[in-house]
């Protein structure tokens, strides 16, 4: 599959996008194997989300913030354990858009009809880290 950059830059050359993560080895896939357009821009940036200053300040240096711009948070937010300190992130984010922008967030939720994802979770607390926080679907578009 393709990567966000590549699918954006394929439709309009010009595109510009940030990455931000803090994974030493997804940053270095990333920076090896990740190239932009001629045309546009990419950019990869070593930090935790909870650093939304450093973000945006990194992420100005390549994005127009006098257009919109799609903030994509996909699989992050679940790595958040307290709910006020996520809504509050997204929301200082967010808040920070241009008019016009759009925000794509993914997270898995916790529901009673989902027995097999909550054991899932459930596993990967017990055995892996970060650890993994589920939310109600209202939680998520709280």
């Amino acid at each position: 599959a393709d990567n966000t950059h590549e699918v954006a830059q394929r439709i309009a050359p010009e595109s510009r996008i940030v990455y931000v993560d803090n994974d030493p080895i997804v940053l270095a896939h990333a920076e090896a194997l990740l190239t932009s357009t001629p045309e546009g821009r990419t950019d990869y940036l070593d930090e935790d989300l909870r650093n939304v200053d450093t973000i945006l300040e990194h992420a100005a240096r390549t994005l127009d913030f006098g257009e919109p711009v799609a903030l994509m948070l996909l699989g992050v937010v679940i790595f958040v354990e307290e709910d006020d300190e996520a809504y509050g992130l997204v929301r200082r984010l967010v808040d920070a858009l241009p008019a016009g922008s759009h925000l794509v967030l993914s997270h898995t939720v916790t529901r009673p009809d989902m027995p097999d994802v909550d054991a899932a979770v459930a596993f990967w607390n017990e055995h892996g880290t970060p650890k993994l926080t589920q939310r109600t679907p209202e939680a998520v578009t709280r």
